[in-house]
């Protein structure tokens, strides 16, 4: 699985952002080429120089541009839509720019929220980088915010503060500002939320530079590299009794207090038993710790007057449980990358179908709502 890892000690913005993915080998050319197909009214200039901070060398991405005209998001859309960038790209832009939106306007429409033209060509830039890297996944370190005051303003600001809800975040490296918000809204759309990294084999690693200098490098380190897909091994115990003299009520009754007490799985298998009886084999899979509680359960709450046991060893990908944003609100989504394959993942069918009466919808609207929000993420 190829991934970013945003080692973000010095914070993160949209320049130092863009220096960092150019300085992972993305090509200048083909970017600027992205950009122009907005077809933007102000001028501006992309200036892509190399930079040395700290006796680190970083790629310094600076635009210039005439701040005269803001753009709505209605109007973002349509100059994305006929710019002829990619479908992910596209829908990763939108995402960022609606992020910062709800969040830096949360009583105002979304429709009516301007961005600035730098804005806008941060978040454009980070999208068409992202895709142009080819990972399948990104994860960040703590997040430095800075400290002190901008004017009147505490910094972090209260719109990078609720970007970064749930990450985990430092304070006070630096007496001003060094995650802005649009950086944090690049952040919080790409990694969509903290995990702890497994361990990455290192193939590029690219530097972004910020424009104060500081006591400590103001950098944005990120990481290219693979992770290998991770597999636990554990002991557990497997229950098992053939049951012919129950009705089908009272084994599903006999299986929610089987959960309800512990058990990892249940299941049931139709079989043949003795006498030519049809029946049903009752299996059950727990912890050591929970076999007593449940071997307990299986006599109390079924006619079973003997079970099987068998110590079982549980092969597992490892799951990362993500939290996406879809139209029709948050959905809780189990992750695992197979060796050799590319990510899989399956949206929680609670949830889904909640969603689906709350908003009157099909549930397989709400699986594709999904599906459409992890192509982008």
């Amino acid at each position: 699985m190829r991934v970013l890892y945003y080692d973000c000690f010095s914070g993160i913005s949209g320049d130092m952002n863009l220096g960092a993915m150019l300085d992972l080998g993305v090509s200048q050319d083909h970017l600027r080429a992205a950009l122009s197909t907005l077809c933007l009214d102000d001028a501006f200039t992309l200036d892509i120089f190399p930079v040395s901070k700290h006796g680190i060398h970083a790629t310094k991405v600076l635009i210039t541009a005439q701040e005269h005209s803001h753009y709505s998001l209605a109007d973002v859309r349509m100059r994305l839509a006929n710019s002829g960038l990619s479908l992910k790209t596209r829908t990763r832009a939108l995402k960022i720019l609606e992020l910062l939106a709800n969040t830096q306007h949360p009583t105002q429409a979304t429709q009516e929220v301007l961005f600035s033209l730098k804005t806008l060509l941060y978040s454009t830039g980070a999208a068409f980088c992202l895709e142009s890297l080819g990972v399948d996944g990104v994860y960040t370190s703590p997040v430095e915010l800075g400290g002190g005051f901008e004017g009147t303003t505490p910094t972090p600001t209260p719109t990078t503060l609720a970007l970064l809800k749930g990450f985990p975040v430092t304070l006070g490296r630096a007496p001003f500002e060094t995650t802005t918000a649009s950086g944090a809204a690049i952040l919080a759309s790409f990694a969509a939320s903290f995990a702890p990294l497994p361990p990455l084999h290192v193939e590029k690693v690219g530097y972004g530079a910020g424009e104060r200098e500081l006591q400590i490098p103001n950098l944005l380190r990120v990481m290219l590299g693979y992770i290998e897909p991770q597999i636990t091994k554990q002991k557990e115990v497997l229950l098992e009794t053939n049951i012919d003299d129950m009705s089908p009520e009272r084994l599903a009754y006999a299986q929610e207090k089987l959960y309800q007490a512990g058990a990892l799985d249940v299941f049931s298998t139709p079989i043949g038993t003795k006498k030519n009886r049809l029946g049903t084999m009752l299996s059950v899979l727990c912890t050591l710790e929970k076999e007593s509680l449940l071997t307990h359960v299986i006599f109390r709450e079924t006619s079973s007057i003997g079970l099987r046991r068998h110590e079982v060893t549980k092969i597992a990908l490892l799951r990362e449980t993500r939290i996406i944003q879809t139209p029709y609100g948050n959905v809780e989504v189990k992750c695992v990358t197979p060796p050799g394959a590319s990510l899989r993942f399956k949206a929680e069918f609670d949830t889904c179908r909640a969603l689906a009466a709350k908003h009157g919808v099909p549930i397989q609207t709400i699986y594709d709502a999904v599906a459409v929000a992890m192509e982008s993420s």
